[in-house]
């Protein structure tokens, strides 16, 4: 007769009529002087695909079935050699306990392992004689990360410049949840952005962002200031992707550009000339918001002084402005605004200042010049303004005529001199042994400037 223990007891299965007199041959044991299929008393099946991806995350529910819980509710014990148990919230590596429900019925889930593999489960009903065990085959097979975890934002180059903020964005696969959404980013180079300042190094290269509703983790990395390469890695659970990243010179343009300026302006030592430099808006830092601006010629308005250069930090719109003051020499300068190590720079030329009026005068204890004898003439070149002046060393020409305007032979100008700071300029004039005698009519002019301004003085040219 066939016998069934459990609990410890021993329990002769009996035939249970129905109706009138059928029953079940799936549901119970006919008492026998063999013992049963295990089949008949318990069962072990998927309650899906047996085929799984080896992804670490896909699972499928076993379920295992005591048949006759009539004398109780026994325990299962599942058992596996690759994946995880997984019951509710609790994972378990290799085995796991799962006591029966009204039902006859004991049920876990198998997840899936990260590699290849041939998995056999069994389920063994604990504590029952004679031994009730059940085994099932399930396949983990090969799956490419790029369908689990794959970069859909990852530009493959960046400046060099310590601003930029570069996206780096994943897809996560649907089968990825709970603690697989969060994706690890790591970088060989650059640091993540919105990390504390006071942050370690090393740990601003390392950032875990959760992907959101649709799957989708963004990380910013903020470029290095150096040229290289940085491969930046995404992981979730036991999926990886690479991505490479070339940090390339940055053109000066991407963080700090001339937007006014002037080419020429005259050397007056008075003019103003505006210089103004738009910076990148990734510049956030007061100290990175200030330019440097310097000059080799003329002087910046910094207060109630000049310099040859000076700082102007930024405003709103990322404008700095600085006003140049010329200096009163023929020159040429150039402007250069820094920022970060960036500089960019114009040339600006100091064009001759030249008078507005020129007045001439000879020594006023001279009656006139005898023809052999010689008179110092002086000029001064002013400009009207009152408080700019001509350019130092103005080039200026003095000539000698009768009171028709043509020359008078053997007169001339020596030692004729060029502007000095003071717009002063002076000449010899000698007589020569010229044979002209009355009124002769001497003028100066400036060379190379328009308008052409012309001061004059009249000498008499006496008997030696």
């Amino acid at each position: 007769m066939a016998k069934l223990g459990w609990k410890g007891s021993a329990v002769v299965v009996m035939v249970l009529l129905c109706g009138a007199g059928c029953h079940d041959p799936d549901a119970y044991v006919l008492t026998s002087d063999r013992s049963p299929p295990v089949e008949q008393l318990f069962t072990l099946e998927a309650a899906g695909d047996t085929i799984l991806p080896a992804d670490g995350v896909s699972a499928v529910e076993l379920v295992a079935r005591v048949l006759d819980v009539s004398e109780g509710l026994p325990v299962v014990l599942f058992t596996t050699n690759a994946g995880t148990l997984r019951l509710g919230s609790s994972s378990f590596p290799d085995s796991a306990l799962v006591p029966v429900d009204n039902r006859g019925e004991a049920r876990i889930e198998l997840v899936s392992a990260s590699r290849e593999a041939i998995v056999q489960v069994r389920a063994v009903v604990v504590d029952v004689q004679p031994k009730l065990e059940q085994e099932l085959s399930i396949r983990f097979l090969p799956v490419a990360h790029g369908d689990i975890l794959v970069f859909t934002e990852a530009p493959d180059s960046a400046y060099a410049h310590g601003l930029s903020l570069v996206p780096f964005t994943v897809q996560l696969a649907p089968e990825l949840t709970g603690d697989h959404r969060r994706v690890h980013f790591e970088t060989t180079g650059g640091i993540f952005a919105f990390a504390p300042e006071d942050t370690l190094p090393g740990a601003r290269q390392n950032q875990v962002v959760l992907a959101d509703d649709q799957g989708v983790a963004t990380a910013y990395l903020r470029s290095p200031e150096q040229v290289g390469e940085a491969m930046v890695r995404a992981t979730a659970g036991s999926f990886t992707q690479e991505t490479v990243i070339r940090f390339v010179p940055a053109p000066t343009d991407s963080v700090l550009q001339f937007v006014e300026g002037v080419e020429a302006a005259l050397a007056d030592g008075q003019s103003l000339s505006r210089f103004a430099v738009q910076i990148s808006p990734w510049l956030q830092r007061d100290a990175d918001r200030t330019v440097e601006f310097s000059t080799t010629a003329g002087s910046f308005i910094v207060g109630g002084s000049t310099a040859a250069t000076t700082s102007i930090r930024a405003d709103a719109n990322g404008v700095a402005t600085a006003w140049l003051r010329s200096p009163a020499r023929f020159d040429e300068a150039i402007v250069r605004a820094t920022v970060k190590g960036f500089v960019q720079q114009q040339t600006l030329r100091f064009d001759w200042a030249g008078p507005d009026s020129i007045i001439v005068s000879r020594p006023w204890d001279q009656a006139g010049l005898a023809a052999d004898k010689q008179m110092r003439i002086e000029a001064q070149l002013r400009r009207l303004d009152g408080r700019s002046k001509v350019t130092e060393d103005l080039e200026v020409s003095f000539a000698v005529a009768d009171t028709l305007g043509q020359p008078i032979p053997r007169m001339r100008f020596v030692n004729v001199t060029r502007a000095n700071p003071e717009g002063q300029v002076s000449a010899l004039l000698l007589g020569g042994n010229t044979e002209y005698r009355g009124r002769a009519v001497v003028s100066v002019r400036a060379i190379r400037v328009v308008p052409d301004v012309v001061g004059r003085e009249e000498v008499m040219i006496l008997d030696p």
